[in-house]
């Protein structure tokens, strides 16, 4: 029986710490965690799977870049002027609020005067997007040299999507990365390149794929933390996989956990 893995790596990172405190950092050793990963859903199938065989490992999550970094690093240069320009708006609205005597154009520069001071940048979210920034060359670095080692592992492939920096959120979203594992389960399924395909994410953006792939007889494996995942995606898989059935002794194979 032929099987995939479609994981969503930021999403299993978040189900793997679910089961420990934020005291302490997470690092899976991807060499073995598919391997053990099969062999828990093996052990949870039971007779319904017969002479298991992995075609590929397939992990997605979004990739740092340096064009992205230098965008956010320009945009935190930009703001002292941007704070200029938008308080002199502000002070222009006031002033204008005051003179005008007519009261629809009154509640019309209001609405506008609300919406202007919303958007000010307090000196916290300032100081949040300098310490973004600093993360992301850290991970950054910290990418290359496990993507570096993921290039080694058989049968394991990265599926990388370039991370945006977001001007409004004043951090680096992951966009595209659900929808580019959901076209690989359905085109592999149609392609008849797996019996059972074992999901990890909670994602529910992935749910009508999943649906898809049963009416073409596959089978839907879904791993993930309960508290990461929602109801019905476990109601739609053919068999779920909470992580907290992994024991110590997995996660002593698998990851290593260490105090922050």
């Amino acid at each position: 029986m032929k099987l995939m893995i479609f994981c969503d790596l930021e999403n299993f990172r978040h189900s793997i710490q679910k089961m420990f405190s934020d005291e302490f950092k997470v690092d899976v050793f991807f060499s073995k965690f598919y391997k053990k990963l099969i062999e828990k859903v093996v052990e949870r199938l039971e007779t319904n799977i017969q002479n298991p065989c992995l075609i590929r490992a397939y992990l997605y999550t979004g990739q740092y870049t340096e064009s992205q970094i230098n965008k956010a690093k320009k945009h935190l240069r930009e703001i002292p002027n941007q704070l200029q320009k938008h308080s002199d708006k502000i002070k222009k609205l006031e002033l204008n609020f005051k003179s005008e005597k007519i009261e629809a154009k009154r509640k019309k520069i209001e609405f506008q005067l609300k919406k202007e001071k919303s958007r000010i940048l307090t000196s916290e979210r300032i100081q949040l997007l300098s310490q973004e920034i600093e993360n992301a060359e850290y991970r950054k670095k910290s990418q290359e040299d496990l993507f570096r080692k993921i290039g080694y592992y058989d049968l394991l492939e990265l599926k990388l999507k370039p991370l945006k920096y977001s001007f409004k959120d004043l951090r680096f979203l992951q966009k595209g990365t659900d929808v580019e594992m959901a076209v690989d389960i359905v085109n592999f399924a149609h392609f008849n390149n797996y019996d059972v395909a074992i999901i990890c994410t909670g994602d529910l953006d992935l749910l009508e794929s999943c649906r898809l792939i049963k009416t073409l007889g596959k089978t839907f494996v879904l791993v993930s933390h309960r508290l990461q995942v929602g109801d019905k995606m476990i109601q739609e898989s053919d068999y779920y996989l909470d992580v907290e059935e992994f024991s110590e002794e997995d996660f002593n194979e698998i990851a290593e956990v260490t105090p922050i």
